[in-house]
Parts: C-alpha cells; structure tokens; sequence
C-alpha cells in the first residue's frame, strides 16, 4: 500500500509529526523500548523531506545523528500553539474533573464511589464538576488555596 501526499500534505504531516513527538516521545524516556516504533516511524518520514521539497524544515542532530525538524520549521509551524491549547483545556479538565472526585469520595466514601457503575459516578460527579467549572471561570485559580 503506498500512501501519497503532496507538498503541502507533507508539511502538515510534519506538524502532527512534532506534536505527537511531544507527546509520545519527548515527556519520557526516549530510548524505552515501547516508543522505539515511533521513532523510527518519525525517522523514515523526516527522511523523505527532499523529496517534498521541505529539506529546510528538517536537520541532522550532531550528536545523535538522528533527524530532527528545523528552526526554520518551527518558525513556520502551529504546533507549539495548539499543544499549549491542549495543555490548557487538559490542565483545566483534570483539575475539576479530580476535585469533582475527591468531593464525591469524601462526601459517600471511596468504597461507595468504588461500587459505582459510569452512569451512576458520572451523574454524581456532574454537580461538583459544574460547581468547580463555574468557579474557575468566574475566578481562574484566586480562591485556590493549598493547606500545609
């Protein structure tokens, strides 16, 4: 099966490339075995880069050897913005989502919450999530206060 793309295609390929790079590879271990199939995935499709026309928005790591995107990519590309949207809505999601838990287990117990079905803990938990929802918009993080 061969897949074919064009310039432009390409060069969006390389955004999805560094994004999931970032979130594949970068945050951990890069040598683990689990992502070395994503890394070599990332090097055969920066390889094909001359064939695209795109050999600025990739270059060779002096001390790996490896391929890698360019200054010249990331002055170009939108990937650093959507991934800081992303980390922005996850950030925000956990933290009510997991304050919206830790209420619900302190208020019926972890046993309790532990014998939930999804519907059940998702119907429970929705008023806490709303409630902390509200209260970061209206406020973002002022009245977030940690006890010592």
């Amino acid at each position: 099966m061969n897949i074919n793309f064009n310039n432009l295609e390409y060069k969006t390929l390389l955004d999805m490339l560094a994004a999931a790079r970032q979130v594949i590879i970068t945050p951990l271990e890069a040598d683990a075995p689990a992502r070395s199939a994503y890394i070599n995935l990332e090097q055969k499709i920066l390889r094909m880069a001359p064939h695209f026309k795109a050999e600025k928005l990739v270059k060779t790591d002096v001390d790996s050897g490896t391929l890698q995107t360019s200054a010249t990519f990331a002055e170009h590309s939108m990937v650093e913005e959507f991934l800081a949207e992303f980390a922005n809505f996850t950030f925000w999601t956990e933290l009510v989502e997991r304050l919206a838990l830790r209420d619900l287990i302190q208020q019926v117990g972890e046993e309790s919450v532990d014998a939930m079905d999804q519907e059940e803990l998702s119907e429970q938990e929705q008023p806490l999530i709303e409630k902390y929802s509200q209260e970061f918009v209206e406020n973002n993080l002022l009245n977030l206060h940690i006890r010592a």
